[in-house]
């Protein structure tokens, strides 16, 4: 075991880039800035199954591991209009100011499939040297189910989102570590 040291706990500011298409470029990894990260949590979400024996009063004899629904849950800090039509599914650009605002339910039906708004999102913490960075290939944007955007004088406006990590057509899922050792 490794002797405990102070200095290597990790604070993660960063930010969320869309569609990164360079590892090395240090302005959004060749991407599109979604926003600065207030907030962010990734939940591997790890499936398993008991195997129990009733004639031990139904004690656990084993595990079997069944896979991962991962998540990406952000609160990022600006209402950015690549970051807004992200995350919302119905948004539109204003005739008068070209910003992008939310417009629902617009075209939106239930039954629609989250994956074919599937997109490649990194978080790019801003020490990539010491911080782990997080890939998602297939990464399907949710607004929070308990989402609420606070509009206040002593609150920040956040646009608060979920990324369902899915697997992309070569089965990849996602990735959680240094910058230096990922593959796009």
């Amino acid at each position: 075991m490794a002797t405990p040291d102070p200095t290597k706990i990790i604070h993660a500011p960063g930010e969320l880039v869309l569609t990164p298409t360079d590892l090395t470029d240090t302005v959004a990894a060749g991407g599109t800035l979604l926003g600065v990260v207030a907030e962010i949590i990734f939940r591997p979400n790890l499936l398993r199954r008991d195997l129990t024996a009733e004639e031990f009063g139904s004690e656990v004899l084993d595990i079997v591991e069944a896979g991962e629904q991962a998540v990406l849950a952000v609160l990022l800090r600006s209402f950015d209009g690549d970051a807004v039509s992200t995350v919302f599914k119905e948004t539109s650009t204003g005739s008068g100011t070209g910003d992008t605002g939310i417009d629902y339910p617009g075209t939106l039906r239930a039954g629609t499939l989250g994956s074919a708004r599937g997109v490649k999102l990194l978080f790019l913490p801003d020490s990539s040297d010491e911080v782990p960075a997080i890939l998602l290939y297939n990464a399907i944007p949710l607004v929070a189910e308990t989402a609420e955007v606070q509009l206040e004088m002593d609150s920040e406006l956040t646009i608060p989102a979920i990324f369902h990590a899915a697997r992309d057509g070569t089965g990849r899922v996602y990735q959680f570590k240094k910058m230096e050792d990922m593959v796009l």
